[in-house]
């Protein structure tokens, strides 16, 4: 089933948390950046750990999504479209910073948001294994 014919069945509401996340993400990007802290660490970051989490909620959300509005649909044909779609999420977020005057493209932004979902990746296959899962559904 396509994705229009699955939204046009009144599935769009599993989507809302998603969406309402996106346009957080994409708020917090043009927010300006120079209230954020700055460590020299890379690892303990706050700006990094944002954008870790930010990427790992939004990639569990979409897959939750799409697990929910389309039971035939594989758990890993699920995930990769979570994926993607969390990639190019990304991708353009970094991008539009470039149009931004107090912002600016940072490739440790861009791996520290790949690296959230990875880890949402991982998480999900974990726990699509169990029942956990499909006592979500």
């Amino acid at each position: 089933m396509s994705t229009a014919k699955l939204l046009a069945k009144n599935n769009w509401r599993y989507f809302t948390f998603s969406a309402f996340w996106v346009s957080f993400i994409v708020l917090l990007t043009l927010w300006s950046g120079n209230d954020i802290p700055s460590t020299n660490t890379y690892a303990l970051a706050p700006d990094k750990l944002i954008h870790f989490t930010l990427y790992f909620v939004f990639t569990f959300s979409v897959f939750i999504a799409l697990k929910k509005i389309s039971y035939r649909t594989g758990l890993k044909k699920c995930n990769r479209i979570a994926f993607g779609s969390a990639l190019i999420l990304a991708m353009l977020t970094e991008v539009l910073q470039l149009a931004t005057a107090t912002r600016s493209f940072d490739y440790n932004d861009f791996l520290a948001n790949v690296f959230g979902i990875i880890i949402a990746g991982l998480v999900l296959r974990i726990i699509v294994g169990k029942d956990i899962f499909f006592k979500l559904s």
